[in-house]
């Protein structure tokens, strides 16, 4: 992947903090909800049971 760092961030972490971000399957069917491009979402179709969701931000779509 041919990282770089700046400082004392060891590679090492850096692939750990990156694998903790891959998608994970959680047993749930998935619904896509928005645009046909960015700024649509992807979220498990059990809308009724979801109390909280939070978005890093919106648009006009």
């Amino acid at each position: 992947m041919n990282l770089s760092t700046y400082g004392n961030l060891d590679k090492k972490n850096i692939l750990e903090v990156i694998n903790l971000l891959k998608p994970h399957n959680l047993g749930y069917d998935l619904i896509h909800l928005g645009g046909s491009k960015d700024g649509s979402y992807i979220l498990p179709k059990i809308l009724n049971d979801i109390e909280y969701c939070f978005s890093a931000g919106y648009g006009g779509n």
